[in-house]
């Protein structure tokens, strides 16, 4: 099943026509948490002609899932492993890194990419929470849940939510327990204060570096990354309340999944029975 395209973005894949030599890593880190206004900067980024990986990109190619679960795993493992990751077959082909899971190794990141602009996406921390509460600290506890993970099997997403898993251990970037939707508003929204605080630390004061919110549009960060404003209007992608009806649709597929098994035992069951009785 082909899942459908929001309008405003298109699924980044490398730029296969860019030799590797002509590839000289990442040109933009990202560094935003979820909710934060990233899926728009991706739309925007790539309106401007840099391809950009994001969570979006990797819940559509099912290999890239598990190159992410394989590194917070190994992390886990064996935190020393981090250090062993290969980043240029990670991001080779991609111009930037968006948003999560690469906002959670910035530090990694920032030390192998050492020319990289970077964008920090803010927003208000209380409207920040209200809206990862609705969307993205319910995502492991709904897809987990029955029948939603039905459809992930069919649909071949198990490697993504076993990424999310496996990165809520080994990089948590919140408080409480997204398996059972349970998160702690304080203590939540202070990690995110603390990830920003540490961006600011580990920023080497020559590197550029841009604190941005998507309502300030195209002005901003055309500036930051010296390039003209396209004739078109900001995108606006990845509302929350998109995002809940793509969570609802997953149950909503689940549940037709086990009404077709259903469905298919009880004609086949019927079938047997009509034939032994012919005998």
């Amino acid at each position: 099943k082909t899942q459908e395209r929001k309008p405003g973005i298109s699924e980044s894949t490398p730029n296969e026509s860019q030799n590797d030599s002509d590839w000289r890593g990442l040109e933009v880190i990202a560094v935003g948490l979820p909710r934060t206004g990233t899926l728009s900067l991706k739309a925007a980024l790539e309106a401007l002609g840099i391809s950009s990986l994001h969570v979006y990109d990797i819940e559509r190619q099912p290999k890239l899932a598990e190159l992410w679960r394989k590194i917070a795993e190994d992390e886990v493992a064996s935190p020393e492993s981090i250090h062993a990751v290969d980043w240029d077959g990670v991001f080779r082909g991609y111009r930037a890194a968006v948003g999560y899971p690469a906002a959670l190794y910035y530090k990694e990141l920032l030390r192998k990419y050492p020319g990289a602009r970077v964008i920090v996406t803010t927003r208000g921390l209380d409207g920040w929470f209200e809206s990862a509460e609705r969307t993205v600290f319910r995502l492991p506890s709904v897809l987990l849940s029955f029948p939603a993970y039905l459809s992930t099997l069919v649909f071949h997403q198990h490697a993504l939510v076993s990424m999310h898993l496996a990165l809520d251990k080994a990089r948590k970037w919140f408080e409480g327990d997204r398996r059972r939707g349970i998160i702690d508003r304080e203590k939540t929204i202070e990690r995110h204060r603390s990830h920003l605080d540490s961006i600011i630390q580990h920023i080497n004061p020559r590197r550029a570096i841009l604190f941005y919110q998507i309502e300030q549009g195209w002005g901003p960060l055309c500036k930051f990354l010296m390039c003209e404003q396209p004739d078109q209007p900001f995108p606006r992608v990845g509302s929350h309340d998109e995002y809940a009806q793509q969570l609802l649709m997953a149950q909503l597929l689940g549940w037709a999944i086990l009404a077709c098994a259903g469905a298919t035992t009880m004609l086949v069951a019927s079938t047997l029975m009509r034939g032994g009785k012919s005998k």
